[in-house]
């Protein structure tokens, strides 16, 4: 009966952790295909650009004329990339969790208020690079340009600082995407292997036996206990009724 039950709660605790699995697998699976989609986009995007303009990387082909600023600018991009990862990590953790959790879960409303502080800090570093990135191109002088070697534009001077920033924005979402992909398919590999992990969940030290011989109750003890107990009644009985025979006796008599 102990073997049968252990063996199905060890069978539920693995159905559970290949459940979840599962779910992991196919949120990871779903997020890769449509980063792969939105990288393929970027890329075309910014194919097409670099071949109209002649722009390959503005902020990169200008770092060694600028470098403080492009320093300042590359800082940021990391900052808001890392976070960016840890909001992903946060959405997968929240979709796996609300396949086994109701809404009103305290797991379930922590990470949904982590989730949301990370898209609002996301949302304040993008203001930030966009600005650094508009401060850098808006400081560009013909004498910067022309000291970077071997670089040529197909467009006006006057329109680098329009056009560098749709360059640095197509470029930041390249890299972007590129780093997610980094980050994903690890984990949906990882994942893959966790939903066909079979492996038992509850370790059994001792295996439990069925008893040959009865431990307890002791029957020997009892047959003592009750003969003594026995013995230790009926002399309490004699005795009392020996010395209140006299009195029971009086107690006829009137």
């Amino acid at each position: 009966m102990v073997s049968e039950a252990l063996f199905m709660l060890d069978q539920i605790n693995q159905n559970i952790g290949m459940e979840a699995g599962k779910y992991n697998r196919e949120f990871l699976e779903k997020r890769l295909n449509q980063n792969k989609h939105d990288l393929e986009k970027a890329e075309f995007a910014l194919k097409i650009f670099q071949e109209k303009t002649g722009i390959i990387d503005l902020v990169a082909q200008l770092s060694s004329t600028m470098q403080m600023s492009a320093q300042a600018y590359n800082s940021i991009f990391e900052a808001y990339t890392g976070l960016y990862i840890k909001k992903i990590e946060t959405e997968t953790e929240l979709a796996v969790a609300k396949t086994t959790l109701s809404n009103n879960n305290p797991t379930i409303m922590q990470l949904e208020k982590l989730l949301n502080e990370q898209i609002f800090q996301l949302d304040q570093l993008m203001i930030k690079l966009d600005e650094k990135l508009q401060y850098l191109l808006s400081n560009i002088t013909p004498a910067q340009v022309d000291a970077v070697p071997k670089i040529e534009f197909s467009v006006s001077f006057n329109s680098l600082p329009s056009l560098g920033l749709e360059n640095g924005r197509l470029i930041r979402e390249v890299e972007l995407q590129s780093k997610i992909q980094e980050l994903l398919i690890p984990q949906f590999e990882q994942a893959k292997l966790e939903e066909t992990k079979n492996i038992p969940t509850l370790q059994v030290i001792d295996k439990p036996k069925v008893a040959i011989n009865k431990a307890k109750p002791k029957r020997a003890l009892i047959v003592i206990g009750a003969t003594l107990m026995s013995i230790l009644v009926s002399i309490i009985f004699i005795y009392t009724d020996h010395h209140t025979r006299d009195l029971r006796t009086a107690l006829k008599r009137t």
